[in-house]
């Protein structure tokens, strides 16, 4: 049973988590005023009928969105760190980003269909996480110095080739749309987004959550 200053910890975070997400509803090119999120929320009508065409047609599924995928990075984050036993490591350090990244970058360039963008996505991340923890290999053991070392190699290796994607893709098109992707923006998500990415997000995090016991607590330690 968690004691009372993470239970205190853990319930500030979710109020902070809360207050962000009405912000978020409230915040935008089209002011929404608190008293209409909470006529909202009891069901209510707003004194404004754009307000709720605004609020769930619009920045309804942009949070949603941008809080499971914070939350999807969090569990892969932590993951890391337990597989490669370093509360240090990330996506940056390993080289996850930047070969993704990459591998986004490609996927446009080539194809521009959302599926083949995702998948060319992971395949180079996973691949640059294997080349980073290969080349951080040292009779049998990996050096930490070793792997933060490797994984700012394969970064600027892939950042450098998807620099060069960037030079050789369309000005009118294909830039734009790289450009914007690895910026990460959530100004176009959509309900058919968010159903596409939610089941993805929630079963990672659900596989990590059932894990055995050990290799949760190895995480959390981590």
């Amino acid at each position: 049973m968690p004691d009372k200053k993470e239970a205190l910890t853990q319930g500030s975070l979710v109020i902070v988590l809360a207050a962000a997400i009405l912000a978020a509803l409230c915040a935008g090119r089209y002011p929404v005023s608190m008293p209409d999120i909470f006529r909202l929320i009891t069901g209510a009508e707003p004194l404004d009928p754009r307000v709720k065409t605004v609020v769930f047609s619009l920045r309804l599924p942009r949070v949603i969105l941008a809080v499971l995928a914070g939350a999807g990075l969090s569990a892969a984050g932590v993951s890391l760190q337990a597989m490669f036993g370093n509360p240090l490591v990330s996506s940056h350090i390993l080289g996850v980003s930047a070969s993704a990244g990459f591998g986004a970058a490609l996927g446009i360039l080539l194809f521009g269909r959302t599926w083949a963008i995702q998948l060319l996505a992971i395949v180079f991340g996973f691949g640059g996480m294997f080349i980073v923890y290969a080349m951080g290999q040292r009779r049998g053991k990996t050096g930490i110095l070793l792997l933060v070392l490797s994984g700012v190699i394969v970064s600027a290796v892939f950042e450098a080739l998807t620099s060069l994607i960037k030079y050789i893709a369309d000005p009118e098109e294909k830039l734009p749309a790289i450009t914007y992707y690895l910026m990460g923006s959530l100004s176009s998500a959509s309900y058919r987004d968010l159903f596409i990415a939610a089941p993805a997000i929630l079963a990672g995090i659900g596989a990590l959550w059932f894990l055995p016991r050990r290799s949760r607590l190895s995480m959390a330690i981590s």
